[in-house]
């Protein structure tokens, strides 16, 4: 039977001391619940300041946890908080290509038709849907050519508009436009956990583009 939303994080709480460091282990076999469990529980209860970790894998109930035992309250909802009173959230909606992504990544070889019948529900009309994923499975058949691309492409223009970039202009096997990379030239990429990012030449995006876009003067032709 599932337990409510909570139950568990107040039986670790419980069953950790003030004094006596607990390992994920010993707490397993003082509550009847997996060690994985154990494991997350605590991870919790740290997050909401109700416990410490005072080495690796050793947990105690700090004196904020001791209050909120000695006060009655309860904890009602998972370890990232109560939504109550917060109001309901909307189910982020895929895209036609994100669907088809999807789909492909579960098929490993398919057909056009196979796709199309798995993303049928976005509701797009047959030709519009035929068309989208069409395009987008020719990208990624194209993205298999990148090394190709960026050693003889077609021509190769520089973008000055923004961060600096390149533009390797190709030839697709199934549209009469022009494919593009663009790559991105020093691209400062954002660091984790408060380290420094890195500069580096990035491949960002890749799509069409018509021949006469190519003459506007934010292009320069470099090849």
């Amino acid at each position: 039977m599932r337990q409510p939303p909570g139950t568990l994080q107040m039986q670790v709480l419980q069953t950790l001391s003030q004094t006596a460091c607990k390992t994920p282990a010993t707490l397993a076999d003082e509550t009847a619940l997996e060690r994985k469990q154990v494991v997350k529980i605590a991870a919790a209860l740290v997050m909401r300041g109700l416990a410490d970790r005072r080495e690796r894998g050793c947990y105690v109930r700090n004196n904020v946890g001791e209050a909120f035992l000695l006060s009655g309250q309860k904890i009602t909802s998972g370890p990232i908080g109560s939504r109550e009173n917060e109001p309901p959230r909307r189910r982020v909606k895929r895209t036609v290509r994100q669907s088809a992504w999807h789909a492909i990544r579960i098929e490993k070889k398919f057909t056009l038709s196979d796709i199309m019948a798995d993303v049928a529900c976005q509701g797009d009309g047959l030709k519009q849907l035929q068309g989208n994923i069409g395009r987008f499975v020719n990208r990624l058949a194209d993205m298999r050519r990148l090394p190709e691309i960026v050693d003889s492409p077609e021509a190769v223009y520089l973008d000055r508009q923004g961060d600096p970039a390149l533009l390797y202009v190709y030839q697709p096997k199934a549209t009469g436009r022009k494919g593009k990379v663009v790559v991105r030239v020093d691209f400062q990429t954002h660091g984790r956990h408060g380290q420094a990012g890195t500069i580096t030449n990035s491949v960002r995006t890749s799509g069409t583009v018509e021949p006469g876009d190519l003459k506007n003067p934010r292009y320069v032709r470099l090849k």
